[in-house]
């Protein structure tokens, strides 16, 4: 049944994976209440973690669906246990499937946006069985072959209308894989909530250090975690006082703890677990560092920026397009410590340096990583989906495929390109 759009407040479900809680999370967190007071009656359909339901709650959000059928929150299998992984995933398909229809049928959704591959497949077939347009949003730069190879066979099968990636090198991977109409809106961040003052640094700065390096993330492979804690170790003999806050959890944070131990940084090292007042871990560093191997839009090096902390960033494609080297933070080859250690010294030692680099990322952030104005294009692009409905749909053709005029339109220039880093 196809419904008409609503003079007024379209419906938008919001689909949100979250076995943990991310920078996919965070931006649902901070677009929804957003999105609510541009004109939509948005919905989150979110699991199974359940952080950020608080988060949605403490932004005003009460009307959400909270669903264990999601996949994740389930202990890792080993060896050959790992085959019943594909039939779990396939009945949390299911599953997220029958509620995303109940739900569209219920309370009469107008479009579904669909953060992540899995509600991609999950959410797709229902639209088009209700006729109503389907977005899906894009925000990393790694993927597998076997999962490139079921997302272009999905997306030549069902693809979305409209394809929304949070940065350039975002949409240079997806958009070969997804031939659809596709847009670049970065990430934002809440310049009011991550402002300089804000937090209280006392919470997690020891008294006794005297130059504090952070790090915020799951403590995951692609994270690069280890990274910091040998660059704690090749800058503890030079700087004894320099302490290393590593904030976030994961399944191989005692690999990681035993690496701090292994090389003798148990007391510069210090594991914090899930943090959830970032603002105050980010009043208790000087520096914050992103050694990450793969980015889209990085939500933690956008809120340090906010903060005027320094930044010392990987050359990540996603980050580059942030972090502009000598400009506006310091930038290294992944992997290269030496080259991370040089850069950790250099604004340890020089607090000039230091002081211009966070005088201009603070300009930038607030000149191109706005949520305000980020989230107007989303809606913008949200209303001219709608407006355009099935007409907008096509069958697939050669990419890149040209973003239809309404689109174009609504979304602007994309990110709102700003200096030096381009498009972020």
């Amino acid at each position: 049944m196809v419904h008409p759009r609503p003079p007024t407040r379209p419906r938008i479900l919001y689909v949100q994976p979250c076995s943990s809680f991310g920078g996919a999370e965070r931006q649902a967190s901070l677009s929804v209440p957003r999105l609510t007071s541009l004109g939509f009656d948005v919905l989150p359909l979110v699991g199974p973690g359940d952080t950020i339901v608080s988060w949605l709650q403490e932004n005003g959000v009460d009307d959400l669906v909270l669903s264990a059928d999601f996949p994740g929150g389930w202990p890792r299998p080993r060896g050959l246990a790992r085959m019943s992984l594909l039939g779990r995933y396939w009945r949390c398909l299911r599953r997220v499937r029958a509620e995303t229809e109940r739900l569209v049928r219920s309370r009469r959704i107008d479009l579904i946006f669909a953060a992540m591959p899995f509600s991609w497949l999950a959410t797709t077939r229902v639209a088009r069985k209700a006729g109503i347009p389907v977005i899906w949003r894009a925000g990393g730069t790694e993927a597998g072959l076997v999962s490139r190879t079921v997302l272009s066979a999905w997306a030549t099968l069902r693809p979305p209308d409209l394809l929304v990636c949070c940065g350039d090198a975002v949409q240079r991977m997806y958009g070969p894989l997804v031939r659809s109409p596709s847009v670049v809106i970065a990430n934002g961040v809440d310049t009011d909530t991550f402002r300089p003052g804000a937090g209280d640094a006392r919470r997690f700065r020891p008294a006794d250090a005297q130059v504090v390096i952070g790090f915020a993330g799951r403590l995951v492979p692609q994270k690069r975690p280890e990274d910091i804690i040998r660059t704690a170790a090749r800058i503890a003999a030079r700087h004894p006082d320099a302490v290393f806050l590593i904030a976030g959890d994961g399944s191989r944070r005692a690999a990681y703890a035993e690496l701090a131990r292994s090389l003798n940084v148990e007391r510069q090292v210090r594991f914090l677990g899930y943090v959830a007042d970032m603002q105050s871990f980010y009043a208790a560093c000087d520096i914050f560092v992103l050694p990450s191997r793969a980015e889209g839009c990085p939500n933690v090096v956008l809120e340090s920026m906010a903060m005027r902390r320094a930044v010392i960033v990987s050359d990540a494609p996603g980050t580059r397009e942030v972090i502009t080297d000598g400009r506006n933070g310091l930038v290294y080859r992944v992997g290269d410590l030496d080259a991370l250690a040089s850069a950790a010294t250099r604004l340890i030692e020089q607090p000039d340096l230091r002081r211009a680099l966070i005088d201009r990322a603070h300009q930038r952030v607030h000149s191109a990583f706005s949520t305000q104005a980020n989230t107007r294009r989303l809606a913008d692009v949200m209303g001219a989906a709608i407006d355009l409905g099935t007409a907008a749909r096509r069958l697939p053709v050669p990419h890149p495929q040209p973003v239809p005029a309404e689109w174009a339109g609504a979304a602007g220039d994309g990110a709102g390109v700003a200096e030096g880093g381009g498009r972020g």
